[in-house]
Formats: C-alpha cells, sequence, structure tokens
C-alpha cells in the first residue's frame, strides 16, 4: 500500500503510512478503567487526530512529541470530524525521513531565491558586510539548508523554505 498524504484521506479508508506525531494525550476512559492515547498527526497537507485504543500505554512510552511514527489504521467519524482509529504505531529511523513530506513548503523557488540575493550582493557598498555574505552563499550545503529551512515549527513560516521568507528582510534594509 503506497504512503497516503492526509488530505487524501477519506471514511473507511485503510491507512498505512508515515506521520509527523505532532501531540499526544494519555488520557483516561469514560468507565474510569484504563486509557486511551490521542493524538494529532501532520504532514505536508495537514493535521488529523488519531486515537488508539489498545495497548495505549505501551505506545505512550515508545514515541514522543516531534517523532517521525509509522502507523496502521483506520479513517473513522468521530463528532462530524475524521480521525484515524490507529492498531499499530512505531517510530520511523531517522534515516527514513524526508522533511518534505511532513512540513508544508512555502512554494520557495531557489533559483529565484538565489538570483534575488545575488543581485543584492552585487549592489552592496560595504565591503566587509559583501565578503561576508559571499562566504555564507559560497558554503553550498549551508546555503541549500538556508533556503529550505523551516523558520519555526508552528505558525508563522513553519515551512519549507520558510526561513528564507523571514530573513528576505536583512538584504532588502542592507541594500538601502
Amino acid at each position: 500500500m503506497p504512503d497516503i498524504f492526509i488530505k487524501q484521506m477519506r471514511l473507511g479508508q485503510e491507512v498505512r503510512g508515515s506521520f509527523a506525531l505532532w501531540s499526544k494525550k494519555l488520557l483516561p476512559l469514560r468507565s474510569g478503567k484504563g486509557h486511551y492515547l490521542a493524538v494529532v498527526l501532520g504532514d505536508s497537507t495537514g493535521q488529523m487526530e488519531g486515537r488508539v485504543w489498545d495497548n495505549p500505554d505501551e505506545i505512550n512510552q515508545n514515541c514522543k512529541a516531534g517523532d517521525i511514527i509509522l502507523l496502521q489504521g483506520q479513517v473513522t467519524e468521530y463528532n462530524g470530524k475524521l480521525q484515524i482509529q490507529i492498531s499499530a504505531l512505531t517510530v520511523c529511523p531517522e534515516d527514513d525521513v524526508d522533511p518534505r513530506k511532513y512540513i508544508p513548503s512555502s512554494g520557495l523557488d531557489l533559483t529565484a531565491a538565489q538570483d534575488k540575493l545575488a543581485t543584492v550582493l552585487e549592489s552592496l557598498q560595504d565591503r566587509h558586510l559583501k565578503a561576508l555574505l559571499s562566504l555564507i552563499v559560497a558554503d553550498e550545503a549551508f546555503f541549500s539548508a538556508f533556503l529550505t529551512a523551516p523558520a519555526a515549527k508552528r505558525n508563522h513560516h513553519a515551512t519549507i523554505g520558510g526561513y528564507w521568507n523571514t530573513a528576505w528582510a536583512w538584504p532588502k534594509l542592507l541594500s538601502k
């Protein structure tokens, strides 16, 4: 079964895929006998709640918010909202994780961003500042990470390319 995105999920659908575990809470059952695990899952297309009814204590101890998890379950509906009834959940090894699947994209055009910065660099009058920024741009690994990094975990510019969008104000200011 191919990996699925949250935006594609439909009621009754079987799910097997990897997701970011945004949050988790071990909550008491209404009967007072035992617990269930309430989770919020996310990927680049959105978020969805999930519930673990079987072995919630064990699963709760084996994962933490921020992990990328692999789960198996079924899409159900509760109070008019879709959620995943999770039957199995494990933490993915870090080597198997591509952040682009779990973080929305700002739609940043990397080539355009590089061109914008090159234009600003050419116009800088302060030779020390120009030398410093030239060194940053020359380090390809660092500059690529800089262009694609999110600016936050949530909310403001929490997207791939978000740090660039936030930081783009400084070259504009420097070129004045």
